[in-house]
């Protein structure tokens, strides 16, 4: 919600909700998960940003949402660390 405070168009509303239950669940597997999950969720975005600014051939990507990569990074934060 601070992130979505300080730049409204950085991260948009709907990733702000959906940060709050995946965050949640994270939180309630452990301090790892958590963390895990919530960097590699930024590190893919940048990726995923990275490959539509250089596909599209456009100097913004507002369009980008945070989303998907928020799920991808607690799926994988999830399965990485509870392998163990």
């Amino acid at each position: 919600m601070i992130l979505a405070l300080i730049s409204p168009a950085g991260l948009g509303m709907g990733d702000v909700k959906l940060a709050a239950p995946v965050g949640l669940y994270l939180g309630y597997l452990g301090w790892t998960q958590l963390l895990y999950g919530g960097l590699l969720g930024f590190v893919l975005n940048g990726i995923v940003t990275v490959f539509v600014v250089t596909g599209n051939r456009t100097k913004h990507a507002a369009e980008v949402a945070h989303g998907p990569s928020m799920l991808a990074a607690a799926v994988v934060a999830t399965l990485v660390t509870l392998q163990r």
